[in-house]
């Protein structure tokens, strides 16, 4: 063989999907997952190439498929009731893949930056909500990741499927609570939410490439993109990167321990355009959206807009384009999006607030008011002048479930 076409062999082979010898499920679904009520359901996984599978709930076929070359099938499940649980397996002929405790219920993605994260115990009621257990309420955290191109896969233990009640209701953001909560009592049924959301994150983050490179007022972010890209940085590269910057954080906390007079040190970040920076463009949606795709959910819930600040002008643009892209990945072209319009605010970590808050919200609205399936909740009621994570968030949860309402009447 020659010399120079092992790198290529290489290459190829690492980028070549692997797949089980037996069929598996997606790493979204396992145990205790909610699927969309009264829609056709999408699910898909792994199993050896040219396959045919067999997709069945509580024992009876549903769905068929055929395994790609690369060991790759979806099936559909015809629209259901809802409740459950139910048990639903993928068979090959020989071997199967098997879940129990599956329901069909009301799912959505919750998405955006801080206040859509937000933990309940810092939330007013928020206490009083973690220590209840409520059964109808299910929820995924979809983990942090980053890196371009995206190199690690989420496992199916990363993205467990967790009842709420303590402890893992700690890491439940207090906008989807409030909102599941809300909508489990409305529709009385189970409520599956897929939290994936990142403090201090732009919208340009979770937008894929191809959309920032259709627009030309977008391009300066497809550019940032397509260069981190091209750095081929490795995640050890990365973490000698921070060392230095984490050790002159650590001694700029300790000063400010001493007397917390000045604001309290940032934690560092990853310089502008770093393939492992959460604000680089396209990062979040290649690492924390992608494996997503194309799980069947009723809609999205959205709280994002003060890492966008500064550019209210752009997101005009930027913003109706994420909703595009997201829909256009799902093919679901009148996907319900309903989006939370920023709080008030003058001071954050004691310093003025940066950008045109104002000018952002008009953004949002002008968001709202031109493109369908859009709902916007109002929270410049619920802000605090001095802090850009207001705890009022029940509010919030409330009028976005609202609005999904709204939006099931207008249907």
């Amino acid at each position: 063989m020659k010399a120079h076409l092992l790198p290529i062999i290489f290459l190829s082979l690492l980028s070549m999907p692997l797949y089980s010898a037996v069929p598996a499920f997606a790493p979204i679904f396992n145990r205790g997952a909610v699927l969309q009520c009264e829609m056709p359901a999408n699910i898909w996984g792994t199993a050896t190439p040219d396959a045919d599978i067999s997709v069945r709930l509580d024992g009876a076929q549903v769905a068929t498929a055929k395994t790609a070359p690369d060991g790759r099938w979806q099936a559909v499940i015809p629209a259901q009731e809802p409740g459950g649980p139910h048990s639903l397996a993928a068979h090959d002929g020989e071997t199967s893949a098997e879940l129990d405790d599956v329901w069909f219920g009301e799912v959505w993605i919750a998405s955006g930056q801080s206040n859509m994260v937000w933990p309940l115990r810092n939330s007013e009621g928020g206490r009083e909500a973690l220590a209840q257990s409520v059964p109808d309420i299910r929820f995924v955290i979809v983990p942090q990741r980053t890196g371009l191109p995206a190199a690690t896969k989420l496992t199916a233990a990363e993205l467990a499927w967790r009842e709420f009640a303590p402890p893992a209701n700690n890491q439940f953001g207090a906008v989807p609570f409030f909102f599941a909560d809300r909508l489990r009592e409305e529709t009385g049924r189970r409520v599956g939410i897929l939290q994936n959301a990142v403090g201090g994150t732009p919208a340009q983050a979770w937008v894929p490439l191809e959309t920032l490179m259709t627009d030309p007022s977008l391009a300066d972010w497809a550019g940032q993109a397509r260069r981190a890209t091209a750095l081929s940085m490795t995640s050890e590269e990365h973490e000698k990167e921070m060392e230095g910057p984490r050790k002159a954080h650590l001694q700029a906390m300790a000063e400010w321990e001493k007397d917390r007079t000045k604001p309290k040190p940032s934690p560092p970040e990853p310089p502008p355009g770093s393939p492992f920076g959460k604000k680089t463009a396209t990062v979040l949606w290649e690492n924390m959206v992608v494996p997503l795709i194309p799980y069947t959910a009723r809609g999205v819930i959205w709280y994002q807009g003060e890492a966008n600040t500064e550019g209210p002008d752009k997101y005009r643009t930027l913003f109706p384009a994420l909703i595009s892209a997201w829909r256009q990945a799902w093919d679901r072209p009148d996907w319900p999006f309903l989006f939370v319009q920023l709080a008030t605010l003058e001071k954050s970590r004691g310093r003025p607030a940066r950008g045109d808050w104002p000018g952002l919200r008009a953004a949002q609205a002008h968001t709202r008011d031109r493109v369908p399936g859009t709902g916007m909740a109002l929270a410049i009621d619920a802000g605090e002048r001095d802090d850009i994570h207001p705890k009022f968030k029940k509010p919030v949860g409330d009028r976005l479930e609202r609005d999904e309402r709204a939006a099931e009447l207008l249907a």
